[in-house]
């Protein structure tokens, strides 16, 4: 691990590590120099924490690694979820433990009540976004369903989910 203490991550700093597998980016990172992992060809994990440091051209040069941030953090935005001259597939993950999905729907905001069996059985694995509008939510809308939800922290769904065990991940 990268000492918390660290605010810079200098161009080719890890360059041709052929053994690195994973990585963890401390949130005391604000910027990742260029060809900082170029050639890591092991490189499959990279866990950012808080927000989105810059990040300069070719720093994931010839890498091909799945990079996790936080979803609760709006700094990372698609403009800064680029390859950087590798393969970087982007996913959200929530700081507080819980993981999401790849696949999230999102409820229009329009959307007041969730009725009875909405999304039961729902097998494969998704994130459900429920707007702030929503103030009613029938018991069994996930009844043995594989999902997490998300919304506003300490708010009406937060507290559905708490109360019938959902996977909960504030927005």
């Amino acid at each position: 691990n990268l000492p918390s203490t660290l605010t810079e991550i200098g161009a080719g700093a890890f360059s041709h590590q052929e053994t690195l597998t994973g990585i963890e980016i401390p949130d005391s990172v604000t910027e990742i120099g260029e060809n900082v992992f170029y050639g890591c060809i092991g490189l499959s994990n990279i866990r950012f924490s808080g927000e989105a440091p810059i990040i300069r051209e070719e720093a994931f040069s010839n890498v091909t690694a799945t990079a996790y941030y936080p979803s609760n953090n709006s700094t990372w935005t698609e403009d800064v979820r680029q390859n950087y001259g590798g393969n970087i597939t982007w996913v959200p993950y929530d700081p507080s433990g819980v993981q999401l999905y790849e696949t999230t729907l999102k409820l229009p905001n329009s959307t007041t009540t969730i009725e009875s069996e909405s999304f039961a059985g729902l097998t494969q694995g998704v994130n459900i976004d429920v707007p702030d509008s929503v103030t009613s939510i029938a018991d069994d809308a996930f009844e043995g369903s594989a999902v997490v939800i998300i919304g506003a922290a300490g708010g009406y769904v937060e507290e559905f989910c708490e109360e019938h065990e959902i996977p909960f991940s504030a927005r």
